[in-house]
């Protein structure tokens, strides 16, 4: 028989299990897209384009398009973050943690199947010693705090560098892998200054040994804010990236089992009056806090009067690699990233721009270098990849439409030299758009600049949801085909101008909540 008093008892708990307070947002930066689009209206499937459709298609964007962040803009996503804080034994110690895993899902690929995609995207234990006055903590934001701060299965958001498309240190500088990588970061969080320390392991193996390996990364870095105008920071790092595999060649090799290391520093300067300084979604922790809640987006605020930021970063890293001129040594090959990054606003009225510059070392640091492993021969010419955008947009309040243009050029990086490793026998010049995205021009020939202008609209419909109609422009000369040429052997023919002219079109229906 069950005493009236442990079923009321039962019905307590039930009650307090069901009806605990629920806050929305357990899946937090959800997108939600619906995209029509074709990629060149000029061409069709026999140049790789299909008709227009309901698909993603990479290229509806250009090489400006989302600079700071991994996300293409054309992503079918959430976040879900389990996130619990709870203050410590001491009342200036604080625990957090967060469960973090990200789900995408994909419309119908050429093989006519969707899919779908979960992985961790930084789950993390944080311990926060608080300093300061801790009687509102919450109420003024995040109090000063020593942490520690560990990444259990992923830490690449634990990078170095500042705008995220010359940042550093992620899981793909250890070569060949596809692995998450964890990691460890401690450090103090300031009002005017900050800075951290860390670690990455990961596990690798040795080509010469068949063993399984630890490598060990080293980070750290700190920032200022020296006036209320100026912030100055700097961050540095050093990768162990395994040994060097096997020539493959037979005989003996002397270098066989050389370890390769990375190392380099990046800094930056932003000088900024009326607009914050904004770091990369992609690099923030996802905090599903009620009393500090997380923003993935903000919505775009306008005021009277003039608002600016100008920022600038350099880094620069070393590696040692094989010297391909001469045997049985390493050469120390340096790499190189820059940008400038500039926004203006004037009441309803932005205006942006950005440089990009880019060597084609540190294009491929991870790979590593064009020849995996190996530096450029003394006789090989090697350009990097340099980019300007610029655009200006104007809100419209009344239709809640924000109208805009944006222009690009781009000189791409090229690496001419003997190209018998990429199936074309002799000497042709290789335009490398990104890792692993490199287009073998025809022998003899020039690689050409890149063109892009975009006339775009954003209608807002809700504060969670927008429509973006955009046009196009692209024209890139550097478009090729492999086909057979009349000795039998394949050879490089550059496209027709259908296809190398571009005019692209995309409606983009988007919620963000």
């Amino acid at each position: 028989m069950i005493r009236p008093k442990t079923l009321a008892a039962a019905a307590a708990l039930f009650t307090s299990l069901f009806s605990a307070p629920a806050y929305a947002g357990d899946f937090i930066d959800s997108r939600i897209t619906f995209i029509f689009s074709d990629d060149n209206i000029f061409a069709g499937p026999e140049d790789f384009s299909p008709q227009p459709d309901f698909t993603q298609r990479p290229g509806v964007n250009q090489f400006y398009d989302n600079y700071n962040t991994r996300d293409s803009g054309q992503e079918t996503k959430a976040d879900l973050a389990l996130y619990r804080r709870m203050q410590g034994w001491h009342p200036r110690l604080e625990t957090e943690a967060a469960f973090l895993v990200r789900f995408d899902l994909f419309a119908d690929d050429v093989t006519g199947k969707g899919g779908q995609k979960f992985a961790d995207d930084g789950t993390y234990v944080q311990v926060n010693w608080l300093t300061g006055d801790i009687s509102e903590p919450r109420k003024a934001g995040a109090p000063p705090r020593y942490y520690f701060l560990g990444f259990p299965f992923n830490a690449d958001r634990f990078r170095l560098g500042y705008s995220y498309g010359i940042t550093w240190g992620g899981r793909e500088i250890f070569p060949k892998n596809t692995s998450p990588v964890p990691g460890v970061k401690f450090g103090y969080d300031g009002t005017a200054f900050y800075a951290f320390g860390g670690m990455k392991t990961h596990r690798q193996l040795n080509d010469n040994t068949n063993d399984i390996e630890s490598n060990y990364a080293f980070l750290g870095g700190a920032g200022m804010d020296i006036s209320e105008l100026v912030r100055i920071e700097a961050a540095g790092g050093y990768f162990q990236k395994g040994a060097l595999p096997p020539t493959g060649t037979g005989g003996a090799d002397p270098l066989a089992g050389d370890r390769v290391n990375a190392a380099g520093g990046s800094a930056q300067v932003t000088f900024h009056k009326g607009l914050p300084i904004q770091t990369s979604v992609d690099l923030r922790l996802y905090r599903n806090d009620p009393e500090s809640p997380f923003q993935a987006f903000r919505k775009e605020e306008y005021a009277p009067g003039l608002s600016w930021l100008v920022s600038t970063e350099v880094s620069y890293l070393t590696q040692n690699l094989r010297d391909p001129d001469t045997f049985g040594q390493t050469e120390i090959q340096p790499a190189m990233a820059a940008d400038i990054n500039a926004k203006v606003k004037l009441g309803r009225a932005r205006a942006f721009f950005d440089f990009v510059y880019r060597d084609l070392s540190f294009m491929l640091f991870n790979v590593p270098a064009f020849t995996p492993y190996y530096g450029f021969p003394d006789s090989a010419e090697v350009r990097g990849q340099w980019f300007i955008d610029l655009g200006a947009d104007y809100y419209l309040d009344a239709l809640h439409m924000t109208p805009g243009v944006t222009f690009g050029y781009m000189r791409p990086a090229t690496y001419t030299g003997d190209t018998g490793g990429a199936g074309v026998l002799g000497t042709n010049t290789v335009v490398v758009r990104r890792q692993g995205d490199f287009e073998i021009l025809p022998p003899n020939e020039t690689a050409f600049d890149i063109l892009s202008f975009r006339v775009y609209d954003r209608v807002e419909l809700s504060d969670m949801m927008s429509m973006n109609a955009q046009l196009t422009y692209t024209l890139d000369n550097n478009n090729t085909r492999l086909v057979r040429g009349p000795t039998g052997f394949p050879e490089r023919q550059f496209d027709k101008a259908a296809v190398t002219s571009q005019l692209a079109f995309a409606v983009i229906f988007q919620s963000r909540f």
